[in-house]
């Protein structure tokens, strides 16, 4: 069902209703499409409020209509991407640095059958393209023979019994370096050797795209940013500082920036400011907009609103959310 907004230009806002929350973001994609089928240079956005907590489901909509090869590829190179989804996720989940990170925990810890199995088919190790197949095998190997308690160097051992020689000389260089390991040390000796144990394991691999070279230089800051920890946490295990490590990259927000993609996906408070040729706003359902009332638990609620601190109340949420549809109502052409 559609209607015009009243107090707007007749051809400019209108709302349609949708049964829920996928077929409307299925639409707004196909509208996205449409769109730019007639004008390939129009610049949209769709925005999408709570986009962080719901940006997989959002993602898998879209790409089912705007880059429908993305379902049998695992997804679109960047170059060829269709769309830039702006809300970030943790660094930890970017696989280049989830990768990074289940390397150091290998060495860290004892290692288990999960993370070797992971280790056999990461893509950012040396030799990965080459013997991918060789690994996947004996990947599923391990899996049906091999204890739960399967070290690195019996994974090494098997690696070169089982056709994947640079695996097993990556692994064997790996933990000779890690053998010379101290107990404890301060979190700038041990960015030092973390730095030395990823260059033996060939990570990140070769042929990044541009998000992956994004996600390295940012893991490189990250890096950089635990080795200056030294006053604040003192002398740490291999253990403890892999755990540090990944709650930091934990806390760190990454999404790479994709410049030329012609359509934005964006929550309502990043938008502020922005203009489209097209705007698309999801989810104005009754029970999320305007957002309930939040006000601070460890401040006098009475204080907060004479002070008039945003969510506090309810009336100040329904301003706030006047103030932000008025907002994007002027931010585009058609809305």
């Amino acid at each position: 069902v559609s209607h015009r907004l009243p107090g707007q230009p007749s051809e400019s806002v209108v709302w349609i209703e949708y049964v829920d929350r996928i077929a409307e973001c299925d639409a707004a994609a196909r509208w996205a499409a449409q769109r730019l089928e007639r004008r390939p240079t129009d610049r949209l956005a769709i925005v999408v409020p709570g986009l962080a907590a719901e940006r997989d489901a959002v993602r898998r909509v879209i790409e089912r209509v705007l880059v429908p090869a993305a379902t049998l590829t695992g997804g679109p190179a960047p170059e060829a991407q269709g769309y830039e989804l702006a809300a970030a996720r943790a660094l930890s989940e970017r696989p280049l640095a989830a990768a990074a990170l289940e390397i150091l925990d290998a060495f860290a810890r004892a290692t288990d059958l999960a993370v070797a199995s992971r280790l056999l088919r990461s893509p950012f190790l040396c030799g990965a393209a080459d013997e991918a197949d060789a690994r996947a095998r004996l990947d599923a190997r391990i899996r049906r023979t091999e204890g739960p308690d399967l070290g690195l160097a019996r994974l090494a051992r098997l690696a070169a019994d089982h056709q994947c020689p640079a695996l097993a000389r990556t692994l064997q260089a790996s933990i000779a370096l890690a053998q010379d390991w101290p107990r404890r040390a301060l979190p700038s000796r041990w960015s030092r050797l973390w730095f030395e144990l990823l260059h033996a394991m060939g990570w990140p691999g070769t042929d990044l795209d541009s998000g992956e070279h994004q996600a390295q230089r940012r893991w490189a800051q990250l890096i950089a940013e635990f080795g200056a920890c030294d006053d604040f946490v003192g002398a740490l295990s291999a253990a403890e500082a892999a755990s540090l490590l990944r709650d930091m990259a934990q806390g760190t927000l990454f999404e790479p920036e994709e410049l030329r993609a012609p359509v934005t996906i964006i929550d309502p408070a990043t938008c502020a400011g922005m203009s489209f040729d097209g705007l698309w706003v999801c989810g104005l359902d009754g029970a999320v907009w305007p957002a309930p009332a939040s006000p601070d638990p460890f401040l006098p609620r009475e204080w907060q609103a004479r002070q008039r601190i945003p969510g506090t109340t309810a009336e100040g949420a329904a301003e706030d959310a006047r103030r932000l549809l008025e907002r994007l109502c002027r931010s585009a052409d058609e809305v």
